[in-house]
């Protein structure tokens, strides 16, 4: 082994750096039948043998003629001779070292199979999750050309593929450009060939201003090579990958203590996860602010400023029960779910690690059971919901109690796949609610300077009420809509950049992450000049948002939340049509996904009819905008969202063809996509000028309905759904027929009941039947 500038290298690896990875470091890797990783002429000469193809063609040009003719068959012979079976142990070593990003155009499960076996990091792929969030313990990883574990995206072969690599991804490789900036990389198995990377690195026309140095690993010690890559920046090692592993071990085993210690320490790995200590110093505020809509703070929390309702001592005494491993929490938006979980976790005894968490995924769990080694947890965590994976993980472990806090809505979506055996109960607990004497101790909490002067409760005569309810008819001046309404329309005249960030950072929240620096910087790239213009917008917000740890927003932090949940929903409701479509469009188009935290979990909600119904008046916008998405996003779920787009927009047979669309494409999503089908040809029939003429439609309806609660395990969903037919159905028949998928739902609602006794929606569907029998 030979290293330029060795002691820089020695230096660069301990405190940050990027690898860049290519054929050659999977060399020492083996499929699951033994056979080693083929480099690209022996892939070449295997697809030309398995598939008899001319052996003069290129891989590339093999891989485009395969992907026209045998796609299927070729990405399954591609994902079962790149699934990693053995390697090398000393491939390991390297995750004890500080790499901050893996860059690789190899399209093998090599790297996330050596970050299984990390006691001190996780593999954080950003195609799937978007970067990491103020985490020590993510190593950011983008494989550029796919991966064998990307079920739904392009692996790139083919000779069209990797000429447009760089222009059909541009924002990736100039994440790439930017990292290598940051942080020293080292290129490993690689040649630079690839003109898509020498583009993203070397662009003439964007030099790159930089003293962070790069190192490339050569098999040989030859002139021609040499020189070419000293004239483009590099520092040069000699050896092969077997070589340069085997330094990384000698240079581990020399440093071992220090390695010892950052898996001794417990504040790397639940990095964010600790409770806050009660003496620490929390940020305070006045109490008003918590009733007119701000998060609760932790300091409210340690110092009892919140009254504590009747389901916080009902869900104590949860808690105490030996017969419930795990209990969720859930209710309507903003009846007190999180600040019932901040309560609880705060001053329930507990002798173990209690930790509280949002939006980990499941790499994160994995790195969180194994540090705790056997030693018993309690996990809170809030918006559980978002990767019912991470539940399940946790759940599964006999030292880890679970308290899971979502909203009904999310709830209901996931129940089927939450994991309930005999030894694993769980207790699934609703506070929507409160009674006569919570809302007695809220109004006499509320400060005397917001609190009318006579306690109000519901409208309709009613003592049951949520929290956000009952605050909202007992503190004085405009109602929360007024107040929402006034701060656009002043924002609006006065700085509309301002208003366009709130409106952006609303929305993100509204799909369940946040929004960081850069998210902001790319969304208002075309209007801005520098750094500080975004601050300036900033401190025009004020109090309207806040940094996600809770404090309120600072100069020197880099992710936001609106102030609260309720803030966010009001803001987007009442935002005039013109402007959400110009902020929807905008985020859109400038801001790619690889730089949105928990793009997984962003998705889910992104594309969602609810967003596209208020951006959109004219269906043809509406029907380009998904047609763009679908160009990178080609999921059955963007078909079913484009498809109740245009259900919306009466624009009926599109709406068949896109939902048609989604059916080919769903497998496992089946059911979802046929009881949206079912929902398109009842919803599309039920307001006929001549309903009987479309009854047999009306027919095929049900049926469907009735099948996919038959055959699916969300019975939930498709029972409320069925229910909800039925009563349009006999409202517009009722004749003998309708009787009978009345009596069918009630039967069908009464069981999911039993199941489920905390769901609102079942029982008001089933009020709605009993109206109507009776």
């Amino acid at each position: 082994m030979k290293i330029e500038l060795e002691d820089l290298f020695l230096a660069s690896i301990n405190d940050g750096f990027n690898l860049f990875l290519g054929a050659g470091f999977s060399i020492l890797a083996q499929d699951k039948l033994g056979q080693s990783l083929p480099l690209g002429s022996s892939l070449k000469d295997e697809l030309s043998k398995k598939f008899n193809l001319h052996a003069n063609l290129s891989l590339p040009k093999i891989s485009t003629v395969l992907e026209a003719t045998r796609k299927q068959e070729f990405y399954d012979y591609i994902r079962l001779r790149f699934s990693v079976g053995e390697y090398y142990e000393n491939y390991n070593i390297i995750t004890n070292f500080s790499i901050k990003s893996i860059f690789t155009t190899n399209v093998d499960n090599l790297i996330n199979k050596i970050f299984e076996k990390s006691h001190t990091h996780y593999l954080n792929d950003i195609i799937e999750f978007g970067p990491s969030f103020r985490d020590k313990v993510a190593v950011n990883f983008i494989p550029l050309h796919g991966s064998i574990l990307h079920e739904s995206r392009k692996l790139v072969f083919s000779t069209i593929d990797i000429a447009s690599a760089f222009n059909n991804e541009q924002n990736v490789w100039h994440y790439l450009r930017a990292k290598t900036i940051e942080y020293p990389t080292l290129f490993w198995g690689y040649s630079l060939d690839d003109s898509g990377v020498i583009e993203a690195l070397f662009n003439q026309k964007e030099k790159i201003k930089t003293n962070k140095p790069k190192w490339i690993l050569l098999h040989e010690e030859e002139e021609a090579s040499i020189s070419y890559f000293k004239a483009l920046g590099f520092n040069i090692i000699i050896g092969d990958t077997k070589e340069m592993l085997d330094w990384f071990s000698r240079q581990h085993q020399s440093d071992k203590s220090d390695n010892l210690k950052l898996i001794n320490d417990s504040k790397e790995v639940f990095f964010g996860l600790n409770l806050p200590q009660r003496e620490s110093n929390l940020p305070v505020r006045p109490l008003k602010n918590f009733f007119m809509g701000d998060i609760p703070f932790w300091s409210d929390i340690y110092n009892n400023r919140i009254p504590r309702i009747h389901h916080y001592n009902e869900l104590l005494n949860l808690l105490h029960k030996k017969e419930y491993d795990n209990i969720i929490l859930t209710g309507i938006p903003a009846c007190g779910k999180t600040t019932l979980m901040m309560q609880l976790a705060a001053s329930y005894e507990f002798n173990g690690h209690k930790l509280i968490c949002s939006g980990i995924n499941l790499n994160k769990a994995k790195l969180i059971a194994d540090r705790l080694m056997g030693e018993p947890a309690i996990i809170f965590i809030d918006n559980f919901a978002d990767d019912i994976d991470v539940y399940n993980y946790f759940a599964q472990r006999p030292n880890i109690r679970l308290f899971g806090v979502d909203r009904e809505y999310y709830l209901e979506i996931i129940i089927h796949k939450l994991n309930k055996n005999e030894n694993n109960k769980t207790y699934i607990y609703n506070c929507t609610e409160l009674d006569t004497i919570d809302v007695q101790l809220i109004y006499d909490n509320i400060p005397n300077e917001v609190r009318n002067q006579r306690l109000k409760t519901s409208s309709e005569g009613s003592d049951e009420m949520s929290m956000c309810e009952m605050v909202n008819l007992n503190i004085t001046g405009p109602t929360i809509n007024d107040r929402y309404h006034e701060v656009i329309d002043e924002l609006d005249d006065s700085d509309f950049l301002a208003l366009d960030l709130l409106i952006m950072i609303c929305y993100v929240n509204r799909c369940r992450t946040i929004v960081s620096f850069d998210m902001m910087s790319l969304f208002l790239d075309d209007d801005i000049e520098n750094y500080n213009d975004i601050y300036d917008l900033l401190k025009i917000l004020g109090r309207l948002i806040t940094d996600y740890r809770g404090n309120i927003t600072r100069e020197n932090q880099d992710y936001f939340i609106p102030r609260s949940s309720i803030v966010a929903e009001k803001i987007i409701d009442l935002t005039p049509i013109k402007i959400f479509k110009d902020v929807y469009t905008r985020f859109h188009e400038k801001v790619p996904h690889y730089s949105i935290h928990r793009f997984d979990i962003f998705k889910k909600s992104a594309y969602d009819a609810f967003f596209t119904k208020k951006a959109f008046q004219k269906w043809e916008e509406g029907l380009a905008f998904y047609e763009g998405i679908t160009e990178f996003d080609p999921s059955p779920f963007v078909y079913q969202q484009s498809a109740l787009y245009l259900l919306y927009k009466r624009r009926y047979q599109e709406a068949f063809n896109w939902i048609d669309t989604a059916l080919i494409k769903a497998d496992r999503y089946l059911y979802s996509i046929k009881n949206t089908h079912a929902v398109i040809m009842f919803e599309a029939n039920i307001n006929s000028s001549d309903p009987h003429s479309v009854k047999s439609y009306l027919d095929d309806s049900m049926g469907i309905l009735e099948g996919c609660y038959n055959d699916d395990k969300r019975k939930l969903y498709h029972a409320i759904t069925y229910g909800r037919h039925a009563v349009k159905y006999f409202s517009l028949f009722g004749d003998k027929k309708s009787q009978e998928y009345l009596l069918k739902a009630n039967q069908w609602l009464k069981e999911e009941l039993r199941e489920n006794p905390w769901n609102k929606s079942v029982k008001n569907v089933m009020s709605d039947i009993k109206n109507i029998v009776h």
